[in-house]
């Protein structure tokens, strides 16, 4: 769906809620007061909705110990992951417009709680249009929207693509000689977004040896961005991989004081070795990068936690 037929959705969307609201309020003059207060507001951010010009903005969400992340381009978006309980809202509530609770893809990685616990919070409260997993039974059932991840399969948007980078099948090319195929973290669903004038590569919790065949894949252009896999867990991130993809910059979803003392100190050393400027969101919170398609990443992160 192009851009401008995305903005049409979503007015008549929110017109339709708009006009229920009408349709419920009471003739008292304080009802009618507060319903044209709520519309004032809701058309003042309506217009900011759908004035907005298009724009790649991506958000490291801070869940604590685990992952989730949600890109946007114009009123399209994606979530990666829902991080291990309902501390997800937070984040959806602050970036997604009230009016149009809409996600048009949810990617869950590989169904360790961590990634996957905050699926019905979000199920519960936002239209989700298409689901992608692993394809591992443990995976939340949504069986209407519901595929497994291909390597190779794309995502489409006006200037902005998203492709399958790895996934449970790259595993098993991988593995040919019968390893388990019960492991999580090397079949996690990894993806890469790219632009005119950016790069973003997600790998779920992949390790070294999975990491290093995505980045030999050929699959992949300029990496700008990286959401550093497994929480900076030392099986990781190896300094092989990052100058591989020479990343300019690169965030860690972990948790404050977490006991499982992520991120590991060799991990940030290889980070800053390989020239990658290093967020966290158990340092600066919720953190947003801003890529217009013109050029330049502006970031931003919760106040009062650096």
């Amino acid at each position: 769906m192009d851009e401008l037929a995305k903005k049409k959705q979503s007015e008549k969307k929110i017109m339709k809620k708009m006009s229920v609201v009408l349709s419920n309020c009471e003739k008292s003059v304080l009802a009618q007061l507060s319903c044209f207060c709520f519309l004032c507001v809701a058309l003042v951010g309506l217009f900011f909705h759908l004035a907005m010009p298009p724009k790649v903005q991506i958000t490291a969400c801070d869940v604590g110990q685990g992952d989730a992340v949600l890109i946007q381009y114009g009123q399209s978006f994606v979530l990666i992951d829902t991080g291990p309980n309902s501390d997800i809202l937070r984040c959806l509530q602050r970036n997604i417009f009230f009016l149009d609770p809409t996600i048009d893809l949810v990617i869950l990685t590989h169904p360790d709680k961590d990634h996957i616990g905050g699926w019905e919070s979000v199920v519960e409260r936002y239209r989700i249009s298409e689901l992608a997993t692993n394809g591992q039974s443990a995976n939340p059932d949504h069986s209407s929207v519901s595929q497994t991840a291909e390597t190779g399969a794309f995502v489409w948007w006006p200037g902005v693509i998203g492709r399958v980078v790895w996934s449970a099948d790259s595993f098993a090319a991988l593995h040919t000689s019968g390893e388990s195929q019960e492991e999580t973290n090397a079949q996690s669903v990894g993806t890469y977004w790219w632009g005119e004038s950016f790069g973003f590569l997600s790998l779920g919790d992949l390790e070294c040896e999975q990491e290093l065949a995505v980045a030999g894949s050929g699959l992949l252009n300029r990496v700008s961005l990286l959401k550093v896999s497994h929480h900076g867990s030392k099986s990781s991130s190896c300094l092989e991989f990052l100058q591989k993809i020479d990343t300019e910059t690169a965030f860690i979803s972990v948790g404050e004081k977490n006991s499982y003392n992520h991120p590991e100190e060799n991990v940030i050393f290889s980070l800053e070795k390989a020239g990658a400027v290093v967020y966290r969101t158990d340092i600066q919170g919720e953190i947003t990068y801003q890529s217009h398609i013109s050029g330049g990443w502006l970031v931003e992160y919760e106040n009062g936690k650096e």
